[in-house]
């Protein structure tokens, strides 16, 4: 296969391994406008998506821990 295929895609494994690995502040430069442009720009969405689906989880089990610590307090 020709560069023009295999280094954005490894790029794109390199990127989904890293997410895989639990860095969810992976991004990939737009550089193309044809399907692997498109690919990455719905990779790039992906990554926003865990990221916040993430933050959410994280800032309610804070919440929940906050909320079982004043429960505790309160027995």
């Amino acid at each position: 296969m020709g560069r023009s295929i295999v280094t954005p895609l490894q790029h794109l494994i390199n990127a989904a391994n890293s997410i895989a690995d639990g860095d969810l502040d992976v991004r990939l430069p737009v550089t193309r406008n044809d399907e692997f442009g498109h690919l990455t720009q719905i990779f790039n969405q992906m990554a926003d998506k865990l990221r916040h689906s993430h933050a959410e989880v994280v800032a309610t089990n804070k919440a929940m821990q906050q909320q079982n610590q004043l429960l505790e307090t309160l027995q």
